[in-house]
């Protein structure tokens, strides 16, 4: 069983990260470092077949809101081709910084 960890960049503030192909892996996870947080910030895991239209991954279609520093894992539920992390939001300020990862593995 091979895995490999893809860097997907750091966000200064809201928009997409890059994507990443992981077409040829079963089992993704997402991690998302936190840092410099104000009051919280708003994400979300996205996915796609096809590298151009993305939809959220959560089950039950909602954002994630963080309110502390530190590591978040995301485990992906559905087979994708491509993902990639949205920072959606921040309150209380603009310091917040996200850097995101994933581990890939088959």
């Amino acid at each position: 069983m091979g895995q490999k960890t893809i860097q997907l960049g750091t966000l200064s503030a809201p928009g997409t990260s890059q994507e990443a192909e992981v077409n040829a892996f079963d089992k993704y996870t997402v991690q998302l470092l936190v840092a410099s947080i104000d009051t919280n910030v708003v994400v979300r895991i996205e996915g796609s077949t096809d590298g151009t239209n993305f939809a959220n991954l959560d089950v039950d279609q909602v954002n994630t809101t963080i309110t502390a520093n530190g590591a978040y894992l995301f485990k992906v539920p559905t087979q994708v081709s491509f993902l990639r992390y949205e920072f959606v939001s921040e309150s209380g300020g603009t310091a917040a910084t996200i850097t995101g990862a994933i581990l890939v593995k088959n």
